[in-house]
């Protein structure tokens, strides 16, 4: 154990010795196949600081966890990988990018299969401040975080890191084969989470474009998380505004073949007979499949939106109209629970309205928003700083791929005609379709 463990400290400090570390590790794993159990593993720990040797102890801690009774010490392994995160020095961390992330997905799910979502949230949002150079670059880190923090219900430090928009892909953690599948599900899975996230925040607007940016991610064979993607989107579209719009022409193929799933193609079909009751119905007697889905919570909050949606509607026809009228047209259980949704509508400023209790009407108004007052200048501001960033982006990826070699030999072999790195975007037939 000794000799071990001075071999990797001396790899943990020293860039060079470091390098022919991760060689050794790689053609010859004899170096680590002495600790043949947890507590070899554990023993090898000792006298080892987090903060000093953060290298060796992630060697140690990636041997620990692939062996065969690993599973019999997952608390300490968990308390182990929290501490390394938390209090690591990672000044060499770009030269163990496999390692880190590898310590990053297991601590996760860890996390997820006994429940300690809630501990792991700060131990990884850590790694990921600690791993992560560009806020517009993504990687697995930024999977397991959002998996971690939706588990704990832990919304709005999810939401810091959503709010990021991506640019580009750490290429750094798969090997050169499997790269592009497993970047493509991660990104799947990433957005089919952030979608969730900002479900639970009734953020509906982003939760749609992320469900989008999940189920049109390219792909060639229908898998679990593009199904739960397309689920979400439903239910939010008919929660958001009482339809689900069309796909994009870029949905995968396999994505729209499945878009005719019974169950949910049911439910939008009673969304357009705009029946209160038929929707109910239809929800009562497929209950137990949303209950399983996950989605019976936000049906039960879209039924909730058709009732407001209809009430919303009478502002553009009646000036006054009788709680009594409002709960009949809506299919209310009684004049109270009508008085109750408009004033919760009056509340969050979805309506202009007044409740006269004496006689029972509701008055409607018309908005005197003008737009004119601080908060809409700033939002205004924020925007344009927004579309400022992105358009500065889109130069450099335009840049980018005018110099890129495998576009300018696609655009070689299209023409007929060589052309030179850089000079692709000054020529009329430029194209990025293929």
């Amino acid at each position: 154990m000794e000799a071990i463990r001075n071999k990797v400290i001396a790899g943990s400090v020293n860039k060079i010795l470091l390098a022919g570390l991760r060689k050794e590790l790689d053609h010859s794993p004899s170096l680590v196949s002495a600790i043949k159990t947890s507590a070899l593993a554990n023993e090898c720990l000792q006298g080892l600081e987090y903060s000093k040797h953060s290298l060796a102890i992630t060697f140690i801690l990636k041997a620990k966890i692939s062996l065969a009774d690993s599973q019999h010490d997952l608390s300490k392994t968990f308390d182990q990988i929290q501490q390394l995160f938390c209090t690591g020095d990672w000044s060499l961390v770009d030269e163990i990018p496999t390692e880190f992330v590898f310590l990053a997905e297991k601590f996760a799910e860890i996390a997820v299969q006994k429940h300690w979502c809630m501990k792991a949230v700060f131990p990884l949002q850590c790694a990921v401040d600690t791993f992560v150079k560009c806020p517009n670059e993504f990687t697995l880190l930024h999977v397991y975080f959002i998996q971690v923090c939706l588990t704990a219900k832990h919304y709005k430090r999810a939401k810091v890191l959503l709010e990021n928009p991506i640019f580009s892909f750490s290429n750094t953690h798969s090997k050169p084969g499997k790269k592009k599948r497993r970047l493509a599900h991660e990104l799947m899975r990433y957005f089919y989470y952030g979608a969730r996230v900002y479900a639970g925040l009734k953020e509906y607007r982003k939760a749609l474009h992320f469900c989008k940016l999940s189920m049109t991610v390219p792909a060639t064979a229908l898998n679990a998380v593009a199904v739960e993607a397309y689920k979400l989107f439903v239910i939010i579209s008919l929660a958001e505004h009482g339809e689900v719009p069309k796909l994009p022409k870029y949905t995968p193929n396999v994505v729209q073949r499945y878009s005719q799933e019974q169950t949910y193609e049911g439910l939008v079909k009673a969304y357009k007979e705009k029946d209160i009751e038929e929707i109910k119905n239809y929800v009562s007697e497929h209950e137990s499949e949303f209950a399983q889905d996950g989605t019976l919570g936000l049906v039960k909050q879209g039924i909730h939106a058709f009732v407001l949606r209809r009430i919303h509607r009478l502002t553009h026809t009646y000036l006054t109209f009788s709680l009594e009228d409002i709960s009949k047209d809506s299919e209310l259980v009684d004049t109270q629970e009508a008085e109750q949704l408009v004033l919760e509508m009056i509340e969050k400023d979805e309506i202009q309205a007044s409740v006269n209790q004496l006689d029972g009407m509701v008055k409607f108004e018309e908005s005197i928003e003008q737009n004119n007052n601080n908060s809409t200048l700033a939002r205004l501001d924020c925007e344009i700083q927004h579309i400022d960033k992105l358009v500065h982006q889109l130069c450099i990826i335009d840049d980018s791929v005018a110099v890129s070699k495998e576009y300018v030999k696609k655009l070689t072999q299209r023409i007929g005609t060589v052309v030179h790195p850089g000079n692709a975007m000054s020529l009329d037939i430029m194209d990025t379709s293929f």
